[in-house]
């Protein structure tokens, strides 16, 4: 971003400096956001914020003087890839390749606006093959615990976890109408 000898002479009148010091203090400004930019992005990845990748926040620009003037650097070359470090479930759009958080159905740039393909909003759901292979998975973890593999034991915990968490989900349920009527 440019910045303009006027906008220096009053920021430097502002703060009863010369308009050299003034520019001083701007360029030593601009290199510690650049650090902190860094440091931010130094311990989770390229544009990690918050333990998010995101998309949002963009290095700071460095000061233009001018067209080819000696100030100007390449920015581009130091930006990391948007998409390095993207949250699993995060999409990138099929028809511009703007990269999504999961949570849109849509995409968020504002010349596409494409919708979310099925596929990536959601796994798709156990077929009739699927939910029995699990029933008796059940019930060899609850027979035969010995036979299992690992893995197999890893999967029957799992969904015998899956299995506790939705029933205690309609016992909430059940009690917040039973209390509801009693209204």
């Amino acid at each position: 971003m440019t910045r303009s000898d006027e906008a220096t002479a009053r920021r430097a009148a502002k703060r009863k400096r010369s308009v050299e010091e003034q520019r001083r203090a701007d360029a030593a400004y601009d290199t510690k956001k650049w650090e902190a930019f860094e440091a931010a992005c130094a311990g989770g990845g390229p544009h990690a914020i918050g333990g998010h990748a995101t998309t949002a926040v963009a290095p700071p620009q460095p000061e233009r003087v001018g067209v080819g003037s000696a100030k100007q650097t390449p920015v581009a070359a130091a930006q990391p890839a948007a998409d390095a470090a993207a949250h699993p479930k995060d999409w990138k759009c099929p028809a511009c390749g703007n990269l999504n958080w999961a949570r849109r159905a849509a995409c968020n740039s504002k010349t596409c606006q494409a919708r979310a393909s099925e596929k990536s909003a959601w796994a798709p759901q156990a077929d009739a093959d699927k939910i029995q292979a699990n029933m008796q998975l059940r019930h060899r973890y609850a027979t035969d615990r010995a036979s299992l593999t690992p893995d197999e034991v890893a999967r029957a915990e799992a969904l015998l976890a899956r299995d506790e968490k939705k029933r205690q989900k309609k016992l909430e349920q059940a009690n917040t109408r039973l209390k509801k009527k009693k209204k």
